[in-house]
């Protein structure tokens, strides 16, 4: 192939062609600067121009001889102005379509060169790019303003420079001067592009250029801009430079979307992290690996990991903004799909599944790993999974350290919204701060409820925490009327002893009034420092221990069997203090050494046939402190904040469910369980002959060799 390469100023005509023949002077613009001002231009630069071409020679490779010629990198796109905005030259379709549009009119195509990397690339940082001047004749230009005619012609205004409002030139090879100019070749290309003939834009600074067109049309299309906008995102407010226009905008990124992202020349993203994280999930969803050649404030490289593949995107910062633009996109894939996927990390997969881990904190992680591998098909290491529920989890529930500091504004809120509950917080003090050491809660509700109706009879248990600090919960737990648990206060502290139980105990009398402590009645375990502190702070009332654990003590002393089980229970639960001497006896009688282990431990604390009646419960178990502990077991994990507000909206639904339980069931007089207890004992005594004593006695015999009266 033949071309004429003339070295003449800029602004000369091309040659007068023949009109039988297609061939046309192509002008390549180079080593300058893309951007709006507030349309297409092209800053500073040089130009070549290239006459004689024919249609057989308009072609990608063509253009790309003509860069080689000059020296430019190799990493190169091509744009034409099209409608006061740039369009990318994908293919030859593309030049086709260029030059069927310029060949009846001036013949002459204007070309313009980004080279994205290498030699003839601008420096970032350093202003427009340098006007070259003297070399082969060619003079210095200054592109302000573009017209859009029938063709992709340009014209450029000379001498004196064109003036506008946002941009200038002065004198003829001077330097583009004033503060619309970009600062790196990068942040200025904010211009509007075209994709497959329909344009995108978005709106940019004040200023025109005189003698742009702005009714301009292309193939009879008009060249109206339509907004592009999302169900839910807006685009941003219009920022015309007149005030009275609507400027061009570009396709918005769709967040809903950055699971299964889809990407287009112009589409904006809000930030940077939003882009990456799309340009992440389009490598796991393609199920290939994608590198970034650039990856700074201004710029977003991203190239396939294969070297064979030719897909690739670029994204620039929008000057002034947060915004990233994709300004080249070679959106195909020709490389084989993989399986280890190196951009899979478990920041992703904690984003992607959060939504889950939410609904199912329990979820186990080798399952679930299982079904991330089936549903994506790329590999997700053991420690990724392991790592992104860890940071879910923290993201969910909050970081502990943090949660621990607002525990005076949690205690507050309490007080704020349940008005007569107590929140007693406990610090300790040294030279640089104060630290969190214990909290007490109790809501106003559970007091009124165990004053009004509930047994005087309080088991008390603590259980450890298995958070990231740990700690010691108390709990209080009272007995209602139809036998189940009633929770009344708890409190969080740091270890277990009795200076601990004892500001727990001190704390709890005061708050339901207890001032007659011998009408109540305390079942515990064996905790540390706990009978000491019960014996300070209720020197009155009755202590029960829980016979399960007195039995596993009775084991640990070396007194084993079933036999010896089963004579411990009897004696526990004999009703009358004859009955328990007779079973302490048969204990005696399989082991004396059992019989005086266990004649040491008060009745009182065990054995019904001891218990004061004023506690109306025989309770021999502390099951409700444990079937308490058994209910928060899953708030027991969690850090403070987290596990507080668990156990408060537990408590709530807690009682909210038995209220309508009480609505819908309870139809008689008694309770339900106290009513099959009774129903109980009538059975057991249904063959004894019942003898009225008056209207309120009666007594039952069972041929005349057991007697009882009831009232």
């Amino acid at each position: 192939m033949v071309f004429v390469r003339q070295d003449r100023h800029m602004n000369m005509p091309p040659p007068q062609y023949h009109p039988d023949t297609d061939s046309i002077t192509l002008s390549l613009h180079y080593n300058g600067v893309a951007r709006h001002i507030p349309e297409a231009v092209y800053v500073g630069g040089r130009v070549s121009k290239y006459d004689y071409v024919s249609p057989q020679e308009i072609n990608i490779e063509t253009l790309n001889l003509f860069c080689d010629s000059l020296g430019l990198g190799k990493d190169r796109a091509f744009y034409i102005i099209v409608n006061k905005g740039f369009k990318l030259l994908i293919d030859n379709n593309d030049m086709m379509r260029a030059w069927r549009r310029i060949r009846k009119n001036d013949r002459e195509m204007m070309i313009y060169v980004e080279v994205m990397v290498g030699e003839g690339a601008v420096e970032e940082g350093t202003g427009v790019a340098e006007t070259e001047m003297g070399k082969g004749g060619e003079e210095p230009f200054t592109f302000l303003g573009a017209e859009v005619n029938e063709g992709e012609g340009a014209e450029v205004n000379e001498g004196e420079g064109a003036e506008g409002e946002g941009a200038g030139a002065e004198g003829e090879g001077e330097g583009v001067e004033g503060d619309d100019l970009v600062d790196s070749d990068y942040e200025g290309v904010e211009g509007e592009l075209e994709v497959g003939g329909e344009n995108v834009g978005v709106e940019r600074e004040s200023g025109r250029v005189e003698g742009e067109n702005d009714s301009d049309e292309e193939d009879g299309e008009s060249s109206e801009e339509v907004d592009v906008v999302d169900n839910d995102r807006e685009l941003d407010e219009k920022r015309d430079s007149d005030g009275d226009g609507e400027g061009p905008s570009h396709p918005l990124f769709n967040v809903d979307e950055t699971y299964n992202p889809t990407f287009e020349i112009g589409m904006l993203f809000s930030t940077k992290k939003e882009c990456k994280k799309a340009l992440q999930s389009h490598a796991i969803k393609s199920k290939r690996t994608l590198k970034f050649t650039k990856n700074d404030k201004r710029r977003i490289y991203a190239e396939c990991g294969d070297a064979d593949c030719q897909w690739k995107l670029h994204a620039i910062k929008v000057k002034d903004e947060e915004t990233f633009q994709i300004n080249l996109l070679q959106s195909h894939h020709s490389c084989p799909q993989i399986f280890d996927v190196k951009n899979m990390k478990s920041n992703w997969l904690k984003d992607r599944y959060l939504q889950k881990f939410k609904s199912d904190p329990k979820r186990n992680v080798k399952g679930w790993r299982v079904d991330v591998i089936n549903e994506l098909r790329v590999n997700v290491s053991k420690s990724q999974a392991y790592r992104a529920k860890k940071a879910a989890l923290k993201e969910i529930e909050g970081a502990p350290e943090w949660q621990y500091s607002r525990l005076w504004d949690y205690a507050e809120e309490i007080r704020r919204t349940n008005p007569g509950s107590t929140v007693v917080l406990g610090t300790e003090d040294n030279m640089t701060e104060t630290r969190f050491s214990r909290i007490y809660v109790g809501f106003a509700a559970l007091k009124r409820g165990w004053k009004a109706g509930c047994r005087p009879i309080i088991g008390v248990d603590g259980c450890h925490l298995k958070g990231p600090h740990g700690g010691i919960l108390l709990t209080a737990v009272g007995v209602d009327p139809n036998n189940n648990l009633f929770p009344i206060c708890y409190a969080v502290v740091d270890k277990e002893c009795r200076e601990t139980w004892e500001w727990f105990l001190i704390i709890l009398k005061h708050d339901l009034n207890i001032v007659r402590d011998f009408e109540y009645t305390f079942m515990s375990d064996k905790q540390k420092g706990l009978m000491q502190a019960l014996g300070d702070v209720f020197p009155a009332s009755d202590h029960r221990f829980c016979v399960r654990h007195l039995h596993n003590n009775f084991k640990n002393a070396g007194f084993r069997g079933q036999g010896l089980k089963n004579a411990l229970w009897n004696a526990a639960r004999a009703c009358t203090v004859t009955e328990w001497k007779k079973c302490m006896e048969d204990l005696k009688k399989l082991s004396e050494a059992a019989y005086d282990w266990l004649n040491d431990k008060p009745p009182t604390q065990w054995s019904r046939s001891h218990f004061s009646e004023i506690s109306t419960c025989d309770m021999l178990l502390n099951n409700v402190c444990e079937a308490f502990n058994g209910c928060i077991i899953d708030a027991r994990e969690k850090p403070i904040l987290t596990m507080l507000e668990w156990i408060r909206e537990y408590l709530m639904r807690r009682m909210q469910e038995n209220r309508d339980k009480c609505a819908a069931k309870w139809k008689k007089r008694l309770c339900p369980k106290i009513q099959k207890i009774l129903q109980k004992q009538i059975n057991k005594i249904s063959d004894c002959i019942p003898i009225k004593a008056d209207d309120q006695h009666y007594s039952f015999g069972r041929h005349r060799s057991f007697h009882a009266t009831f009232a």
